[in-house]
């Protein structure tokens, strides 16, 4: 689950979870932090920074402590909170380069503590660092916000006991969202080149964990938002210094849109109701270069916190790790971290028998616990302390008022004289699975194939092929007994712990053309609602913006602000769809249409410059489907546009290569339009080297290729750069020669603005050749042709030049005059008076 962030959005469960146990835990990493590392015992100082090691299986609440911690130093660390998950939903470890940008995007500082009467910010708990003004700056990327592990019994929402790691989601950021989704909600232009101047130029609310229970909204607890499952940890309120007890939603004193203003926080601070500054960086959404060199002189000598979720190997923390004592890393892992010099470990296992009974009572209710304590402590026994085992076994009860603990006991006991093998876990989801309706329990199997773990009504549906009323009721069902946590806006988070038991469950009761119907059926929702969101970035009355309000009203948006903001917060889902649906291979044509869909969603809202990164993958995945299909247009065209991107970013050479790659699959595939493209940007980039004579060979390629299929306004463009070139290089009988010709071509075309701009650049060589009588000449005959046209702005130009040439003859009154004109002509374009 490739994007969390620390202080961005909201976390929904932040304010609603006990934390319960883990003080040992805290108090053991609190110690680790100020003892002297092997450098220092060396005689040496640190060469990078410290690292807390939190190692424990999946399900133990790794990353809930390593939050919590996060939350409590956050006022020792003012410089920022970075936060990432170093494995994806399947398990697969994630590149450096990529959770470099995730560590970059979720970059943010503490937000500054309410003012206390009487008392100086400082005072009042706010580090001199974290008070200084940084502008809020919209991020460059949604990242998907943290959210609760807890589920609402029926009485009401209840905390959660940090079962389990992060799971990604959706961005917490408020929208609406298309009806029935649970979700809030250009065509490349080249730039402008002096060679081309003769060219033709309503959400449905947080449903609770029960149906009846409204569920919370968004809070923080000391300024930083944690992932699914974050929230809920594992030491008690008040355990550890400046730890705030949350109160969950619905009671006295709990949240009910943003944290209450004067909450605790971290040393002091109150929670703050707005978002967070962000981080001193402006480079997450576009990293050019390498992001992990980026990364390290961004943290260079700054006291940043960075969480490194999930890790699988110590080279992946090796290969990120900041340079320098200042910062501090939290990781965790199932293991050591080799590679990794001097990581302080703190071994978590499961919950002490009180905290466990706690976190039963928390979920399940007091009475049934004060009814029967004994039972609840070998409840907590059978489950090891596990808090996640412990979580789905009290949702359980939650979801039937009539069972007791000794029921609950009853049943995990027996699952595990049948299964001597299994993890608590396991043995609790399979008290929980067995108990599930069948439609719900096939939904639950089904998401194992959600991606990036996240799900809402929309895509529920879809795979279940149902309503989305129908599929959000078995959600909540699946939310009551904890196999999902919520999310922000609606949507559902898969527990990470839970993801292999589920894909046994899919691969053991469910046919394998099934499930490719099922995954169909996901990708082409997510087609039609990105369709439907392009639609609304295009203009009132456009053929788009009808064909958007054609669609069904489950995928409409209600404005084009609530579609914005749904593709900001949905992209790292979809994205990840795209990217297992090409990997899964059967569904190529779905997979294409998704990432084209994605694309042009992307460019209408104008939130392609945002994610470079992202867009290099999206063209990446259309590539691997054209040759996984032999197609060499569509090669083409998706090498094309990875070439674009290189040349956006100035990497010249790596843009030469693809141009050329795009060249010979343009020529495979008898793509005229194709080559014609790669030749005139191999030109393009050959004149960006200064190589003009190459470049003079490559236009003249394409304008051959134009030739032939009698593209006037290519003709023209060709002509024009030729001249530059020409011009440039002071061959005056080339460049007046293409001027010309350019001129004449856009006669041809019925382009009155293309034969004015192409003359006046005749007159400027003829200028400079010494002939200033035949460029006055030949400036009036532009003049002419630009005011045909009516462009004010090339006839303020040339007006401009003309003027020029009379002060070489000799005439300032007419200069003076055509400079006057020049100046009324070109003021409404913000140009000065001449």
């Amino acid at each position: 689950m490739a994007d969390h962030e620390l202080g961005a959005g909201a976390s929904a469960a932040a304010g609603s979870a006990v934390f319960v146990g883990r003080r040992r835990e805290l108090a053991e990493l609190h110690a680790e932090i100020d003892r002297p590392g092997l450098a220092a015992l060396r005689g040496s100082a640190p060469a990078a920074a410290r690292v807390l090691l939190i190692a424990g299986r999946p399900g133990s609440g790794r990353t809930t402590l390593a939050l919590r911690l996060a939350a409590e130093l956050a006022a020792r660390y003012p410089d920022g909170l970075l936060f990432a998950r170093l494995t994806g939903a399947d398990g697969t470890p994630l590149p450096a380069a990529r959770i470099a940008r995730d560590l970059l995007r979720s970059w943010r500082l503490p937000p500054r503590p309410a003012p206390v009467p009487g008392l100086p910010a400082q005072a009042a708990g706010a580090p001199a660092e974290a008070s200084r003004p940084v502008a809020a700056v919209p991020p460059a990327r949604a990242v998907p916000a943290p959210t609760t592990t807890s589920v609402s019994a029926p009485s009401g929402p209840a905390p959660s006991s940090g079962a389990g790691d992060a799971s990604a989601g959706l961005s917490a950021s408020s929208g609406a969202a298309p009806r029935g989704a649970a979700a809030s909600a250009r065509a490349r232009t080249a730039p402008a080149d002096p060679s081309t101047s003769t060219g033709a130029p309503t959400a449905r609310a947080d449903r609770s964990a029960s149906p009846s229970a409204e569920h919370a909204a968004p809070s923080r607890v000391s300024g930083v938002s944690m992932p699914a499952g974050a929230a809920a940890s594992s030491g008690r309120p008040g355990a550890s210094p400046g730890a705030a007890p949350a109160v969950p939603p619905g009671r006295p004193g709990g949240p009910t849109g943003t944290a209450s203003a004067g909450a605790p926080g971290v040393g002091g601070a109150s929670v703050s109701s707005g978002a967070p500054a962000r981080a001193p960086f402006a480079g997450g959404g576009d990293v050019v270069g390498d992001p992990v060199g980026v990364l390290r002189a961004a943290v260079e000598g700054r006291r940043v916190l960075v969480v490194l979720d999930d890790v699988a190997e110590g080279g992946q923390v090796a290969e990120v790790l900041p340079g320098g004592p200042q910062a501090l890393v939290v990781a965790t892992s199932r293991g050591p971290l080799a590679g990794v010099a001097d990581v302080r470990p703190c071994a978590l296992g499961g919950l002490d028998a009180g905290a466990a009974v706690e976190l039963i009572t928390e979920v399940a209710g007091a009475t049934r616990v004060t009814c029967d304590p004994a039972a609840a402590e070998a409840l907590a026994r059978q489950c090891e302390g596990n808090p996640t085992a412990l979580r789905l076994l009290a949702g359980w009860m939650a979801a039937r008022p009539g069972r007791t603990v000794g029921d609950a006991l009853a049943e995990v006991s027996r699952v595990a004289e049948a299964e001597t093998d299994v993890s608590p876990v396991a043995r609790a989801f399979r008290v929980v699975y067995a108990a599930l309706p069948g439609p719900a329990a096939r939904l639950a199997r089904l998401l194992a194939i959600a991606p990036d773990a996240t799900v809402d009504d929309q895509f529920a549906s879809a795979l279940a092929g149902c309503a989305p009323a129908a599929a959000g009721r078995m959600l909540d069902e699946l939310l009551t007994h904890g196999v999902v946590r919520p999310g922000p806006d609606g949507t559902r988070l898969v527990l990470g712990s839970l993801q292999p038991l589920l894909a046994a469950e899919l691969a053991a009761r469910e046919r394998p053309a099934d499930v490719t119907v099922a995954r169909a059926r996901m990708l082409e929702r997510a087609v039609r609602l990105l369709r439907s969101c392009r639609g609304y970035a295009e203009p009132l009355g456009s053929p788009a913006r009808k064909a958007a309000a054609e669609l069904p009203k489950e995928v409409r948006f209600p404005s084009a602000e609530a579609a914005d903001r749904w593709l900001r917060e949905r992209f790292p889902v979809l994205l990840a769809a795209a990217r297992i649906a090409v990997a899964d291979g059967e569904l190529d044509t779905l997979a294409r249409r998704l990432a084209v869909a994605l694309l042009r969603a992307l460019e209408a809202h104008r939130q392609a410059a945002d994610r470079v990164p992202e867009l290099y993958e999206l063209h990446g995945l259309l590539l691997t489907v054209a040759k996984r299909h032999a197609e060499p247009r569509q090669q083409a065209a998706a090498l094309l546009e990875l070439a674009d991107l290189d040349a956006r970013r100035g990497r010249s050479a790596e843009a030469l290569r693809g141009y050329r790659a795009a060249l010979d699959a343009a020529r495979a595939g008898n793509d005229p339009l194709a080559q014609g493209r790669a030749l005139e940007a191999l030109g393009d980039g050959y004149r960006e080297l200064g190589d003009a004579e190459r470049a003079a060979d490559w236009y003249g390629r394409a304008l051959t290729l134009r030739l032939g299929r009698g593209d006037l306004a290519a003709q023209v463009r060709l002509h024009g750069r030729l001249g530059a070139l020409a011009t440039s290089a002071g061959r005056t009988a080339v460049a007046l020669r293409e001027w010309r010709s350019a001129a004449a071509v856009a006669r041809r075309a019925g382009d009155p603005s293309g034969v004015a701009r192409a003359l006046a650049a005749t007159a400027v060589v003829q200028e400079r050749s010494g002939q200033p009588e035949e460029a006055l000449r030949t400036g009036q005959e532009a003049l002419h042709w630009a005011r045909q046209a009516g462009d004010t702005r090339t006839e303020g130009t040339i007006l401009l030049r003309m003027a020029d040439v009379l002060d070489r003859l000799g005439d300032p009154a007419g200069a003076r005059i055509q400079r006057e004109a020049a100046g009324r002509l070109l003021q409404p374009h913000g140009a000065p008076p001449a």
